[in-house]
């Protein structure tokens, strides 16, 4: 069975996460109108790049934010899913990627860890937008430098 052959889950998140979304993608600078999709990735990369902690758990209820059905169409935000934990806890062993619903948990956590990067480092600080340009920048060096 391949990769994209497996039953993958949908992702759910907490309501805080969900709000906290919102307020990303309403406050003027680079995320300006950003969905939660994205948003997630953005997050994602960022707390794998800052090596972040965990954080505490949410007491909120899970919402879906992404459909098992739509997460099946997108098989670029699956790949990323999957690299976020093959950079993670797969600890870059491909044989351990094999259960899409550890690799989407994974990918939540990383998503939550990352959204509190955001909200200290965009929504609260006062150079929110050329604080979040800096970070954006270093990922993107990262990347193009592999």
């Amino acid at each position: 069975m391949s990769f994209n052959d497996k039953k993958w889950p949908g992702i759910s998140i907490y309501e805080e996460d969900r709000d906290l979304i919102q307020s990303i993608s309403q406050q003027p600078g680079p995320l300006r109108g950003v969905d939660a999709k994205d948003a997630l990735m953005i997050a994602a990369a960022l707390a794998v790049k800052a090596n972040a902690s965990e954080v505490a758990p949410s007491k909120d209820r899970r919402i879906d934010s992404i459909s098992p059905g739509n997460l099946n169409s997108y098989t670029e935000y699956k790949q990323f899913i999957a690299l976020i934990y093959y950079l993670t806890n797969g600890k870059k062993d491909i044989n351990s990627m094999n259960d899409p619903k550890v690799l989407v948990e994974n990918f939540v956590e990383y998503s939550r860890r990352g959204l509190k990067i955001l909200k200290a480092n965009y929504l609260e600080a006062l150079d929110g937008g050329k604080k979040m340009e800096e970070q954006f920048a270093q990922l993107l060096s990262t990347v193009t430098k592999s």
